[in-house]
């Protein structure tokens, strides 16, 4: 019999008996698009780009990408090399970017500086009406600024992100919180604040361009948690919720198990999204504490996390060049090809339980169909590994590993026996894998 919870995916409850189950750097994806043949596939691997550390910002404009990291402002080609375009300073905070048909914007330490696409040239916004913003946007030609500390956003001439008025501002009134984040989506202007969202938009006037279209009574987390996915826009709520607007309601997309992962961060969050053979990722990033991702394709969660770290080492995200680059330590790009994280263990975890049965009950055996077979090595067997908690996934005793096959050997049954007795609500697997090879889950059953 296949295990009950092997179809579903992240769900770490506050109390272990509910549920322990975990999907650490392995994603689902349904088989034939049926919820029924749901299976566990390996997260991409990295290859490290370039020698940058430090990353604090991606953006792609005109097919270039370009990268804050530390202080300074790079464009980086498609071979990885790296060229110093200027300093932005650095507060430690994640800097900003945006672009129009001739200027990239760039947002750091509340300062603004531009690079002009024709030339390459770069210069500090001196306009002494430029406020102290931390983040921007494009809309309509218009480069848009949120304040700092405040209700207010602004917005620059059009087509010039160097030249600002100070009347060209508006304020979110329709409660007295600050603004927290803006981003801008469809051609509306979402301002979320600390209990409220107002949605905006350019209605032409030509001395208040900008007015409000609707309210929204949810706030948000994290100057950087909104992202654009799946024609709408998700983001972390005020209370702790991972929300995605369906037109302008916000909808609850997050589970228990992980909004109770979320209340214990005390970071902020950054947020991104991106899409990859078929997946569409919001990527919920808190640095040093946590990494959780959404899949709106099979609207199920999995966790990343770095070999020794508790998140995942990349916080940042453009895609540009045909590759999905991704920055935080250091720049790389995904690659599904890959089964490390630039060259260091990726240990991907799947933990299901705890079981429910009416009585004591044996476990004879347990089975495990993995996809094998790819893998770096042409000789030596690569290995997964077995562990039991009988006390609801408090503590794990590991029973044993199993070979999973020699590069090749493309799909293998992998069998435990003489597995011992439990009781409801007591018995939890872990099955995990750290060597560099293809990693699918295909079906796990018991007897």
């Amino acid at each position: 019999m296949r295990l009950p919870g092997f179809t579903s995916a992240e769900y770490e409850a506050s109390s272990k008996l509910v549920s322990s189950n975990q999907a650490i750097n392995v994603m689902p994806e349904f088989g034939r698009g049926a919820a029924n043949e749901l299976a566990f596939v390996g997260v991409p691997g990295t290859v490290q780009v370039g020698s940058l550390t430090n990353i604090r910002g991606m953006h792609n404009a005109w097919g270039v990408l370009y990268v804050v990291a530390g202080s300074k402002l790079y464009s980086v080609t498609s071979g990885g090399a790296a060229v110093e375009l200027g300093s932005v300073g650095n507060d430690g905070l994640p800097a900003d970017m945006t672009h129009n048909i001739a200027e990239l914007l760039c947002v750091s330490g509340g300062n603004g500086f531009t690079v002009q696409k024709a030339t390459g040239t770069f210069a500090a916004i001196t306009d002494t009406d430029f406020p102290d913003a931390s983040t921007c946007g494009f809309l309509d030609g218009y480069g848009m600024l949120l304040e700092k500390d405040s209700g207010r956003f602004w917005f620059t001439s059009i087509d010039d992100f160097e030249t600002i008025s100070g009347i060209d501002f508006a304020t979110a009134e329709g409660a007295p919180d600050a603004l927290v984040s803006m981003i801008v989506d469809h051609r509306e202007l979402w301002l979320f604040g600390e209990n409220s969202t107002e949605v905006w938009f350019n209605s032409g006037d030509a001395n208040n361009p900008f007015q409000r279209q609707t309210f929204v009574e949810r706030g948000c987390t994290g100057v950087h948690s909104p992202a654009k996915l799946d024609n709408t826009v998700f983001w972390l709520g005020e209370d702790g919720v991972v929300y995605r607007a369906d037109e302008y309601r916000p909808m609850r997309t997050s589970n228990h198990g992980i909004e109770h992962l979320i209340q214990n961060t005390t970071v902020d969050p950054i947020g991104f999204a991106y899409n990859a053979g078929g997946h569409a990722f919001y990527q919920l990033n808190f640095p040093g504490e946590l990494t959780v991702v959404y899949d709106a394709a099979t609207q199920l969660w999995h966790r990343r996390k770095a070999h020794g770290q508790d998140d995942c080492a990349y916080h940042y995200h453009a895609h540009c060049y045909g590759r999905d680059y991704v920055g935080g330590d250091k720049l790389y790009y995904l690659d599904d090809s890959k089964y490390q994280h630039n060259g260091d263990e990726l240990d991907r975890i799947r933990t299901i339980g705890p079981f429910r049965v009416e009585k004591f009950t044996k476990m004879e055996s347990l089975t495990a169909l993995f996809e094998t077979g790819e893998n770096s090595d042409p000789v030596n067997e690569q290995k997964v590994f077995l562990e039991i908690s009988d006390d609801a996934g408090k503590t794990f005793e590991r029973v044993g590993e199993a070979s999973v096959g020699v590069q090749g050997q493309y799909t293998t049954e992998v069998k435990w026996n003489a597995l011992g007795g439990f009781y409801d609500g007591q018995r939890v697997i872990k099955i995990t894998m750290t060597d560099n090879a293809k990693y699918a889950l295909v079906d796990i059953s018991a007897t």
